[in-house]
């Protein structure tokens, strides 16, 4: 068992809401509660976080040496917040996929588990004078990753995460931050907030590897230790950039409608093709002066969905190219 277990789970969580293959999922409910199971029963009693591990949990590669969160001279993880959130995001991706599958009381279990790490968090964790959550509980260390995961575990109310999120983007004092593959966490952290138009002007890693020479991503962002020029796991901008950008997103479980939500950026115009079941779904939009935007939405047969616009919207057809057109 091991962190890349707790990844695994929130990609059939995703994967579910994108294709709602409900009998695929299903046959992997026994291996999930295998995996949970394992960090429930590691928790700390006293703390009520993850006490202590000595499986191979990798969330990040560090900025300076070595790979997060750090293991001691005995290869042991003891009392790491940010496992502990990555846990309880796992459980809440768990908890969400069980109420799809009708699995009530398995959901209701995890709900009560992942509630009481996030107080355990809370109680033990919070700085006041930083405005921000610890790696540990009894040591002023301080990481993105630990704040982001704060964000997707909902440990504060909605309203206060947008502040958290640009504390997380400004703060200067960090011990560890994000590289390129745990941005994956940050765009995402980014999307719950409402705080899309910021993910183009987080892009640095990405402008890098094209400073650098390269044609595909590499692997932590960090030019001090990139181990590999050519890493999928720092791709993901290809997924934001049809997702937040273009703002092409699933309406409902399965993808049987899809919702348009765009944010621009600095961006004058976007042009893009997501392959869908049905066929693709071409987008051609650009800016007009103010705050209007002119183009098309061409969708596939057998596929409908809205197209939103700072609170306005527009219905879109199946099989057939959907004039767009906000003025001011």
């Amino acid at each position: 068992m091991g962190s890349w277990s707790l990844a695994w789970i929130q990609s059939l969580y995703d994967y579910y809401l994108i294709r709602g293959d409900s009998s695929y999922v299903s046959q992997f409910v026994e291996n999930i509660e295998r995996v949970l199971g394992f960090y429930e029963r590691h928790l700390d009693k006293k703390t009520g976080l993850i006490g202590t591990v000595r499986n191979k949990n990798f969330m990040d590669w560090s900025i300076t040496k070595g790979s997060l969160p750090r293991a001691d001279e005995k290869n042991e993880m003891k009392q790491s917040v940010m496992l502990t959130l990555y846990y309880a995001h796992t459980l809440d991706c768990t908890v969400s996929l069980y109420k799809e599958l009708g699995l009530s009381e398995k959901s209701k279990k995890w709900i009560r588990s992942s509630r009481a790490i996030k107080e355990a968090v809370n109680e033990s964790c919070y700085n006041e004078q930083e405005q921000l959550f610890s790696d540990y509980p009894d040591q002023q260390i301080f990481s993105q990753h630990t704040n982001i995961l704060a964000i997707l575990c909902d440990l504060i109310p909605p309203s206060d995460q947008v502040q958290l999120l640009h504390r997380i983007l400004n703060y200067d004092k960090f011990d560890e931050i994000a590289s390129s593959y745990f941005s994956f966490f940050l765009f995402k952290a980014m999307k719950k907030t409402g705080q899309q138009d910021l993910f183009l002007e987080n892009l640095d890693s990405w402008h890098n590897f094209i400073d650098r020479g390269h044609t595909t991503c590499g692997e932590t962002g960090f030019a001090s230790h990139d181990r590999s020029d050519c890493h999928a796991w720092s791709a993901h901008p290809a997924y934001y950039l049809l997702s937040i950008v273009c703002g092409i997103n699933p309406a409902d479980i399965g993808f049987g409608k899809v919702k348009i939500t765009p944010h621009f950026g600095k961006l004058d115009w976007v042009k893009s093709s997501l392959p869908h079941p049905k066929g693709d779904i071409v987008f051609d939009v650009k800016k007009l002066e103010g705050n209007g935007i002119e183009g098309f939405v061409e969708l596939p047969p057998g596929l409908i969905g809205t197209f939103e616009w700072h609170g306005r919207n527009i219905e879109l057809k199946a099989n057939q190219k959907n004039k767009i057109l906000f003025n001011n």
